[in-house]
């Protein structure tokens, strides 16, 4: 999902890099994905192909078009901050470009000048999105259509199972995977979960009772019983 370069360049330079990748500099939307990138970044070796201790992290975010105004390069506003204590200020005048400051604890960000080299990050294109790892595990989004019974196949095939909504912190992970730009945001996703067996009693795929539900009001329903039972869980996209 992340990539983390300890190559040293320019703010532009990395822009550059990643992009020629199919890959953006890191933009951090939400509080998940600013979390697992960090529980990632602190795993790191903070040091660089030399051996020398890295600093600074450039990420895709800067007020190039206007001071005070932060955007990611997609020209998007940073709906989530996490500025280190008297961050930014401008020192000198000169700087317009956000960097994770590695040194310290929290990882908090720092105004910096564009010009000065630093390592970077980039966020993966949707290829690589389609994979992606978290908790220990690695989930896969699949965009071909499929009956429930065929979603749950095609996972067993792959040795795994249907997503597992077990926490809010899975509902915004599912939620930025299914809303990147090159997915269909009105598309419904199959979730483990079904009631199958007794109505009204969820349960996932192999028969444990849910531990976690975010229905939607009114749900769940049946609300085509006349015509066809409702016994299998979708989740839309927020």
């Amino acid at each position: 999902m992340f990539t983390l370069n300890t190559e040293s360049m320019t703010w532009h330079q990395a822009k550059e890099w990643c992009e020629s990748r199919r890959s953006e500099l890191l933009k951090l939307p939400t509080d998940t994905i600013l979390d697992l990138f960090n529980s990632q970044l602190a795993a790191s070796t903070f040091v660089d192909d030399n051996g020398v201790p890295i600093t600074q992290v450039f990420i895709g975010l800067s007020d190039l078009g206007e001071e005070g105004n932060f955007r990611y390069t997609d020209n998007g506003y940073a709906s989530v901050e996490y500025w280190a204590p008297n961050q930014p200020d401008n020192y000198g005048g000169n700087e317009h470009c956000v960097a994770i400051n590695a040194l310290d604890p929290e990882l908090r960000w720092e105004d910096v000048s564009c010009d000065e080299t630093h390592a970077f990050a980039c966020l993966n294109s949707l290829i690589s999105l389609l994979w992606f790892p978290y908790d220990g595990k690695i989930y896969k989004y699949r965009q071909a259509f499929s009956t429930w019974h065929g979603a749950v196949e095609e996972c067993r095939e792959d040795a795994g199972h249907l997503i597992q909504i077990s926490s809010q912190v899975m509902v915004d992970l599912s939620n930025q995977l299914a809303l990147h730009d090159n997915v269909d945001a009105n598309r419904a996703i199959w979730i483990d979960a079904n009631d199958i067996d007794s109505e009204g009693n969820w349960q996932y795929a192999d028969g444990t009772p849910l531990t976690y539900t975010n229905w939607n009001t009114g749900e769940p329903n049946n609300g085509l019983a006349n015509v066809i039972e409702e016994d299998c869980a979708v989740m839309l996209p927020e």
